[in-house]
């Protein structure tokens, strides 16, 4: 028979040396089912054709035993070494987008991954304390100034959103006492008083301000209770509230006196308190 005959899922090996054979040098010759890590070949020499086991390459691996092939790593992960039983995950500031690969890409400058084996340069984004200024898919982190709260992953347009960057938890936004427009999100302003700037997203006032920061009541309007009010609610308000002071002023004037020494008349004191309401707010 001929020596060293093997068949698809196995390989030459030699008992004597206890090893797998790439050739039919040996004197004695058994066969043996691939192990974990390696793959059947064939081998065509003059003899014959036989099946041998090779080592998977790096970028490769093979959980089963007598297997004919290998897998490649698949995108996110990597390996270095020959004859593996798996692959390693990408390292957190890393990823890699192709499969049977050796090694990772690393994320670009001030950047990184939230998780491990992460497959996409999308998944790179700038750490905690900076924010990505560039557009589309590109990166370029800058360090985020006084004002802003800038997690995992901020950019101008999360900051222009309000919207999670990557989880609920990761929002990018500007911290309350402080103002934004919405043309320079990244210029940020201190307000004083700090309770007229909510925080939040670039424009965004409290009680209806406006300006920058936050400064004044449109027109029409007055700050009044916390937000801006009609004027014209507001002095109503105001006139009611003296009318009533005035004419309670009058009524007192007539308890306290007595019939002698009070002269003034109900109609009069009325009259009295209606001039002086409109002179306050003429």
């Amino acid at each position: 028979p001929e020596k060293g005959k093997c068949f698809s899922q196995f390989g030459m090996y030699s008992e004597k040396d206890e090893k797998f054979l790439q050739s039919r040098e040996a004197i004695s010759i058994t066969c043996r089912a691939c192990p974990s890590g390696s793959f059947s070949v064939k081998l065509e020499d003059s003899q014959g054709t036989t099946y041998i086991c090779q080592e998977c390459p790096s970028g490769s691996f093979q959980a089963s035993g007598a297997s004919v092939s290998c897998n490649l790593c698949p995108a996110g992960s990597y390996q270095t070494e020959t004859g593996s039983l798996g692959c390693n995950r990408c390292p957190v500031g890393q990823y890699q987008n192709e499969e049977g690969q050796r090694g990772c890409k690393q994320c670009p400058t001030g950047a990184t991954t939230l998780l491990l084996g992460s497959n996409s340069m999308s998944d790179c984004g700038c750490t905690a304390g900076f924010i990505n200024i560039a557009s589309g898919a590109a990166l370029e982190c800058v360090r985020c100034g006084d004002g802003l709260d800038c997690p995992f992953s901020s950019s101008v347009g999360t900051l222009q959103t309000g919207l999670p960057s990557s989880g609920e938890q990761l929002v990018t936004r500007i911290q309350s006492g402080y103002f934004a427009t919405i043309r320079e999100p990244l210029k940020v302003f201190r307000c004083r008083p700090t309770t007229w700037c909510t925080g939040g997203t670039p424009g965004t006032c409290a009680g209806g301000l406006q300006g920058e920061p936050c400064a004044f009541c449109p027109d029409g309007k007055s700050w009044t209770g916390g937000e801006c009010t009609d004027c014209g609610a507001a002095a109503l308000g105001w006139a009611v509230a003296v009318v009533v002071g005035l004419a309670g002023s009058g009524a007192a004037y007539f308890l306290v006196n007595d019939p002698v020494t009070a002269q003034a008349q109900p109609l009069k004191t009325l009259e009295m308190a209606v001039g002086l309401a409109m002179s306050t707010f003429q």
